[in-house]
């Protein structure tokens, strides 16, 4: 048999095992096959089997899956088969939209899968070149995590990205200028909207393409405040049960009295959020 058509039954095998999930089936074919079966792109969207077997997990289903991709990106920092170049390379292909499958752990908010798959990156000092790849959207990882209110994932990706001195502000805003800071607000996702402004102030004044800051989209979500209450602590401007994190109430002036006073009630929430960006 060639070997255009042995890469096919392969690539066809893989796929019927990924179907009936069969993950053994699966990790024998992928041990044995080597780079081709690593590389192959086996769904009419370009899912490697890595970003299939990512996008089936789910934190409630078999612990067996979660062995499964972690074995499967185990085989890929073993340096008598691949150098750390190579296995950076594999570990950044993209299917049809552009994810790679940091992109699709870091949308699921899988702190371990993310910390598998840079984990041979971080050693070399190169983490950053997998949490800055961008989708087709220019979304990265971070993005994503941010964008699904994934905290955890979120607050890892960001801590590695910092930890190799780079900065983060270049990773943080897709195609249409919408930054980690309008996402998560648009989403409702307040407590992952403090952790940004805390760890990146300076997003609170950037604007995407069509002149939006984050403080107008906050205006546009007036049932996520308390109307006619001067809030003495963050997390009660939220109404449902969300937790947020406490925040100390930075000293107002009475020029700041003066000001506040200005505003409708129903916008006193609003300052009080930007006091501390």
């Amino acid at each position: 048999m060639e070997t255009k058509e042995k890469e096919i039954l392969m690539k066809n095998t893989l796929f019927e095992a990924c179907m009936k999930q069969q993950w053994e089936r699966v990790s024998s074919i992928y041990h044995h096959s080597g780079v081709v079966a690593w590389e192959a792109k086996i769904t009419k969207s370009g899912d490697t089997v890595l970003h299939i077997l990512i996008n089936c997990y789910h934190p409630a289903g078999s612990k067996n899956l979660l062995l499964q991709i972690k074995d499967m990106v185990d085989i890929y920092k073993l340096n008598n088969i691949l150098e750390d170049d190579e296995a950076l390379r594999v570990l950044k292909l993209q299917n049809d939209i552009g994810d790679t499958p940091l992109h699709l752990a870091a949308r699921l908010g899988n702190t371990e899968i993310c910390t598998h798959i840079l984990s041979r990156a971080q050693k070399q000092g190169k983490a950053y070149e997998l949490i800055r790849e961008r989708n087709f959207k220019k979304e990265t990882p971070l993005f994503l995590a941010a964008h699904r209110g994934k905290m955890e994932a979120f607050q890892f990706l960001l801590t590695v990205f910092k930890k190799e001195n780079h900065n983060p502000i270049d990773i943080c805003r897709q195609e249409n200028g919408d930054t980690i800071l309008h996402s998560a607000l648009s989403g409702e996702y307040f407590e992952m909207a403090f952790e940004i402004i805390s760890e990146l102030p300076e997003l609170g004044n950037y604007v995407n393409e069509d002149g939006i800051s984050p403080l107008h989209i906050l205006a546009t979500k007036p049932h996520a405040f308390k109307s006619r209450s001067y809030l003495g602590s963050v997390d009660l401007i939220i109404y449902h049960s969300a937790t947020v994190r406490s925040l100390k109430r930075a000293k107002q002036s009475a020029e700041d009295d003066e000001i506040l006073n200005n505003f409708p009630a129903n916008w006193w929430t609003l300052v009080e959020f930007f006091k501390f960006v």
